[in-house]
């Protein structure tokens, strides 16, 4: 369930991490993490604004809703490309037995002057919170998976809430320039045609 909350950012950011351009480093979560209902112990800090589960997540390819729902277990809360090794940007991440918090600190895009500042932390009762601070780039994907799933709850991030998403991954596509959406145009399609179709194109 999605519910806004206060965008103030925690203080404690802990240990600044060496990520590279689509990297990923291992760090334990310090408590057991339920997730989809699954317990967590381990978690890997992504370079493109995202936390994954089970495995580790340096693919290049495209940052979409796609990725969210087929890649492994997520929380998301700006994944796009990001490139941690230019201008002044910083991933920072505190592990300890009350909160796991990943800061993304005025990371570039790749390729870009554009920055994101964004803050994620998961807590022992199973919440999750993200919060943001300057975001110039305008490209990303907000929220969470249990990974390997077809299940896509869309969200509006902007209404207050609770929004209901129960098993399903939840989250918010944004986007800087207007593009087809495939997620709502197979889920408008599959509104007026039975699920016998291998391929849309």
């Amino acid at each position: 369930n999605v519910s806004r909350i206060d965008g103030a950012f925690r203080t404690s950011l802990g240990t600044r991490l060496t990520l590279t351009d689509d990297d990923s480093v291992q760090l334990n979560v310090g408590f057991g993490f339920t997730f989809y209902g699954r317990t967590q112990a381990t978690a890997f800090v992504n370079s493109d604004g995202n936390i994954t589960f089970e495995e580790e997540d340096r693919a290049s390819t495209e940052r979409n809703v796609a990725r969210l729902l087929t890649g492994p277990p997520r929380v998301s809360p700006f994944l796009s490309d990001l490139d941690p090794t230019t201008g002044i940007g910083r991933v920072f991440a505190h592990a300890s037995p009350d909160q796991y918090t990943v800061t993304w600190c005025s990371v570039r895009g790749f390729d870009s002057q554009l920055t994101a500042t964004v803050q994620a932390t998961l807590l022992p009762d199973g919440a999750i919170e993200m919060k943001y601070a300057t975001i110039t780039l305008g490209d990303a994907i907000v929220g969470v998976s249990p990974g390997r799933t077809g299940d896509f709850m869309p969200v509006n991030l902007s209404e207050a809430g609770p929004t209901g998403g129960g098993g399903a991954a939840v989250g918010e596509r944004f986007s800087a320039e207007p593009n087809l959406d495939t997620v709502a145009l197979t889920r408008r399609f599959y509104e007026t045609h039975a699920d016998s179709y291998d391929q849309l194109v």
